[in-house]
């Protein structure tokens, strides 16, 4: 046993006696990786993503000014939107990027990758915003590929200063307007063409997506086109009030009044498809205010989203008394009183008086429901005069 524990440690000195060798180095670092180019698709998705984010903060920026809000008549009429951020400023441009949106079952659909020729009349120092609101002929042109040649462009109008447009008086097919650090201007723009940009559109939503697609419901659209969506939903449901329209409650599903209030017409007007989404949220009452029995006064939706309480009028603010003052639908008061208190009218000239004075609303466009529709809204027992002659007073 004594040999082999010698013989062992003979081994051991020996091994660690030995000379290493004088110029031992570490084997070289492996080369670097080498990245390679964004691939075509991924560069037209990221100029995609930056055309649809600057488009929807346009949308937002100009809805949060009351200056810039359209006739109610151009909102109805709208059926497609051409968006072409940072035109050059020449008369004539070729080849701008773009985007096309149309209406689908009551929204507006993912856009469309489009480039649009056309020109500009008038002077400008930088590049600019176009925004072009058409009604259906757009469409209609478009899917039959017969030319852009047969529409009629004009300034579109501003609210501001046309506050009333009858949809039968438009005065084109397609209004066009411009935007300069997020104020909306009439512009003089004419589209002499309009083709799609097929490979942006192919590499943004994988897949063919066409002209034929955009003006079909899809379903499964990247985040960001659902955020665009909303941004031009949202700017086409503001309006400036150009005036106000009165209204009772009418017939709803509680008898005594004191069980009329906002929440109650708020799921009655649900269940009747009043939504509307407006400045990023949804709201259901039909009108602006609602009036109690008691003077309270209760905020609808805000005064700057479009409402739906008269078709054609819904730019004007709503306000609804609770009760019914027809004598023919509420003779014995079954359903709240059959004419205002007292402490409604006092609130209602209030309110109308503060509504006139931050719009600029005139008399004469304090009116009626039954002034403008085939309607006994709010019925005979509502002092018209008595307010009108209360808002002519100083």
């Amino acid at each position: 046993m004594k040999k082999f524990a010698l013989l062992a440690l003979g081994l051991v000195l020996l091994g660690g006696c030995q000379k290493r060798p004088p110029h031992a180095t570490l084997p070289p670092p492996p080369p670097p990786i080498k990245k390679l180019p964004p691939s075509a698709d991924a560069i037209l998705m990221r100029q995609g993503l930056e055309l649809i984010h600057r488009s929807a903060r346009m949308f937002q920026q100009m809805g949060s000014a009351p200056q810039n809000t359209v006739p109610d008549a151009v909102l109805n009429a709208a059926d497609c939107l051409v968006i072409v951020p940072n035109v050059p400023a020449t008369p004539n441009f070729r080849r701008v990027r773009g985007l096309l949106t149309c209406r689908q079952v009551g929204q507006w659909g993912p856009p469309l990758f489009i480039f649009l020729d056309g020109s500009y009349i008038g002077a400008r120092k930088r590049t600019t915003d176009f925004l072009l609101i058409a009604n259906e002929r757009l469409r209609e042109t478009l899917r039959s590929g017969s030319g852009l040649q047969t529409l009629r462009f004009k300034q579109g109008p501003l609210a501001q200063e046309t506050p009333i447009v009858a949809e039968t008086q438009l005065p084109a097919d397609v209004l066009t307007y411009l935007q300069e650090r997020g104020k909306l201007l009439a512009a003089a723009v004419n589209m002499s063409g309009l083709s799609e940009d097929g490979k942006s559109n192919f590499a943004f939503y994988r897949r063919k997506f066409g002209l034929a697609e955009s003006l079909s419901p899809a379903m499964n659209v990247p985040t960001p086109v659902v955020q665009f969506q909303y941004a031009v939903t949202s700017f086409f449901k503001t309006i400036r009030p150009v005036g106000i329209i009165i209204h009772h409650s009418g017939v709803l599903p509680a008898k005594a009044p004191a069980q009329v209030d906002l929440s109650l017409i708020n799921e009655f007007h649900e269940r009747l498809g009043y939504e509307i989404l407006c400045f990023g949220r949804i709201y259901h009452v039909a009108y602006h205010y609602l009036i109690l029995p008691d003077g309270t006064v209760q905020a609808g939706r805000p005064e700057r989203c479009e409402g739906a309480h008269a078709r054609g009028y819904n730019s004007y603010v709503g306000i609804a008394l609770v009760g019914n003052f027809s004598k023919v639908d509420n003779p014995q008061s079954d359903y709240g009183p059959n004419v205002p208190t007292a402490a409604q009218m006092k609130s209602l000239i209030g309110l109308c008086r503060q509504l006139r004075r931050r719009y600029g609303i005139p008399l004469q466009r304090v009116v009626r429901h039954s002034d403008v529709a085939s309607t006994r809204c709010p019925g005979d027992g509502f002092p018209i005069k008595t307010l009108l002659v209360a808002l002519d007073r100083r």
